[in-house]
């Protein structure tokens, strides 16, 4: 009896002892799961951060981009209006130069009408002097001969009036052809200046379109993530 007594204790200390020894094991088995699913945690909230961080990082580099783009657009704005102010400016200098040469060819031309007209008036003041001077010295003899003289005199009087009307349809015709190429000179400059206004129309709606675009693709990207 006493030594059933003794091996049924130690029976039960033996399953005592087994089940502390599970027991044991069990706890730290759920020791290493938590501080496993921990790490784990940790992980996943350091990879959430660095992901975060990443995408913020890449919104300010494409706000950084849109401002640089528009910054480009501006200064290209800038630049095309520049250029367009001076060739304005340049063909207003051109024009400018045009008609004090046009006025410098007018009042050439003028003056050697009046030397002319001048030229013209001593010759035929000579010419009369020498026909009154062949009438006199002539006297009878020579009347026919003055006659003569008189009417040639008229036809060169006539001729010169003939030059001299012919000299001013050529000025009048020069003056008319020279505002003619003004007038062409003017419509030429206003074309240009509408097409570098035009241009610069132009190019500042496609910055504006293309920042929109943009602005609107990271519209959608932000609502998308």
């Amino acid at each position: 009896a006493a030594e059933e007594e003794a091996r049924q204790r130690a029976a039960e200390e033996a399953c005592l002892a087994a089940e502390e020894e599970a027991r044991q094991r069990a706890a730290e088995e759920a020791r290493l799961a938590a501080e496993e699913e921990a790490r784990q945690r940790a992980a996943e909230e350091a990879r959430l951060a660095a992901e975060e961080e990443a995408q913020r990082q890449e919104e300010k580099r494409v706000a950084e981009e849109a401002l640089w783009a528009a910054e480009e657009a501006e200064r290209e704005e800038r630049r095309m209006a520049s250029l367009a102010a001076a060739e304005a400016a340049r063909q207003q200098e051109e024009q400018k130069r045009a008609a004090e040469e046009q006025k410098r060819t007018a009042e050439e031309a003028s003056r050697q009408a009046a030397l002319e007209e001048a030229r013209r008036k001593e010759e035929q003041e000579r010419v009369a002097e020498e026909a009154l001077w062949a009438a006199e010295e002539a006297e009878r003899e020579e009347r026919r001969m003055a006659s003569l003289a008189a009417a040639e005199a008229a036809r060169q009087q006539e001729e010169q009036r003939r030059a001299a009307e012919e000299q001013m349809r050529v000025a009048g015709e020069a003056a008319r052809q020279a505002a003619l190429e003004e007038a062409r000179r003017k419509e030429e400059q206003e074309r240009v200046a509408e097409e570098a206004l035009w241009a610069a129309q132009r190019a500042a709606e496609e910055a504006r379109l293309a920042a929109e675009e943009e602005a609107r693709q990271r519209a959608a990207e932000e609502a998308r993530l």
